[in-house]
């Protein structure tokens, strides 16, 4: 399109006011291959900081007539523009350095509150969540740095998991820190010289020697890093002021459409109905939830799980849930309630065993679901037959965009 035919718009006054905003980023010790490999390509190197607060001026235009990608473009240069003027308060909270701007900000804040409102326990509270903080902070980046001088993978990925349990009890994960670097300094001329012989021969046996002493000087210090972070970590969450705690989740995320695709009443069960359901389908959001329901008590803990392309039976009396049938909705025939000595089934008519749209003349299994009632067998057969029915609708469904 030229200048004469695109689209301009006059705006008299445009203003576009960012409020205060706070930047963070965490990194990742270990990338998958493609990531690792685009990393490498572009020569990136991630700081990792938290809470660093910016503040960008507003973009005011006025009398603006102009095209929409010519104004975005404009915008985009302008908050480009007045983020490297940030650049200060980014590396003022980056992790090495101890974030000493956060420090700066516990430490005002306590004195604020102890001239202002004459608070004493305010004052110790922030000064000792903010030296907390920064110790945390530049002891686990000491022992990071000296994890790449050791470049051990399976030490940095035991190291991680340890870490990664550390929000339920950072104590004991410090121990645990401590207590892998001790046996990994021990072990780490063995280990590594075993390793090279074994893969490069001699050389590999020199190289693996040099390795494995470097490992026995640094994997101990790691672990006292490790518990010098953690111990920091905990005494900065104890000090933590009430209005920094992050709520925790009073319910789960709502099932955000029903069977007519509407937005149903909050339901927990059925709350946990959809988490179990993309739990088990790998979070495949095509995959529509239905409904959700357990039909036999414990011990046996059998559930029903209704979606719109199959009818799952599943076991959770184990750790992880368990698929014990999985049927697609293209293969189901029929589903009614069976009464046998005294047990109430729910029978359901499937075609064949094989993949969604096997062919018609494949014989008919009838699997049976033992329930704990006649109302749950034929809650599971009426819902397992509208699922059915609206799967089939579905695909014989012509939408505007086949016409």
């Amino acid at each position: 399109l030229t200048a004469l035919h695109t689209t301009r718009y006059y705006i008299a006054l445009i203003k576009i006011i960012l409020s205060q905003i706070r930047l963070s980023m965490c990194t990742a010790n270990k990338l998958e291959g493609s990531l690792s490999a685009l990393k490498r390509r572009l020569g990136l190197t991630f700081i990792k900081f938290e809470d660093a607060a910016v503040e960008l001026e507003p973009f005011v235009r006025a009398h603006v007539f102009d095209t929409a990608s010519y104004l975005g473009r404009q915008m985009l240069a302008h908050f480009k523009d007045e983020l490297k003027w940030q650049a200060a308060k980014i590396l003022g909270s980056v992790d090495f350095l101890g974030n000493p701007l956060g420090f700066v900000a516990d430490v005002s804040e306590g004195v604020t509150g102890l001239l202002l409102e004459g608070n004493v326990g305010a004052l110790l509270k922030n000064v000792t969540h903010g030296i907390s903080n920064s110790a945390a902070k530049v002891t686990e980046s000491l022992g990071d740095g000296l994890e790449r001088v050791v470049s051990d993978e399976a030490h940095e990925e035991t190291r991680r998991r340890i870490r990664s349990a550390a929000p339920s009890g950072h104590l004991a994960a410090g121990f645990r820190g401590l207590g892998l670097g001790i046996l990994g300094g021990m072990t780490s001329l063995v280990k590594h010289s075993y390793e090279g012989a074994t893969q490069e021969g001699l050389g590999g046996f020199l190289a693996g020697v040099g390795k494995g002493l470097v490992g026995t000087v640094t994997k101990p210090v790691i672990g006292v890093l490790d518990l010098a972070a953690e111990t920091a970590s905990a005494l900065r969450d104890t000090s933590r002021r009430s209005d920094k705690w992050v709520p925790a989740r009073v319910r789960g995320p709502r099932c955000v459409a029903g069977c007519g695709g509407l937005l149903p009443r909050y339901c927990g069960a059925q709350a946990a109905g959809a988490a179990l359901l993309y739990a088990l389908n790998h979070t495949d959001y095509s995959e529509h939830f239905l409904a959700y329901r357990a039909v036999r008590d414990t011990p046996h803990d059998i559930r029903a799980l209704l979606s719109d392309c199959y009818v799952r039976i599943i076991t959770c009396k184990h750790a992880a849930p368990q698929v014990v049938m999985e049927t697609h909705l293209s293969n189901l025939v029929s589903c009614c309630v069976v009464a046998a000595d005294g047990a109430y089934f729910v029978e359901l008519g499937v075609r064949g065993g094989g993949a969604a749209g096997g062919a018609g003349a494949e014989a008919v299994r009838r699997p049976r679901v033992q329930c704990d009632s006649r109302e749950l067998a034929a809650w599971v057969a009426r819902h397992a037959a509208y699922a059915r029915q609206l799967y089939h609708e579905h695909v014989h469904t012509l939408l505007p965009a086949d016409l």
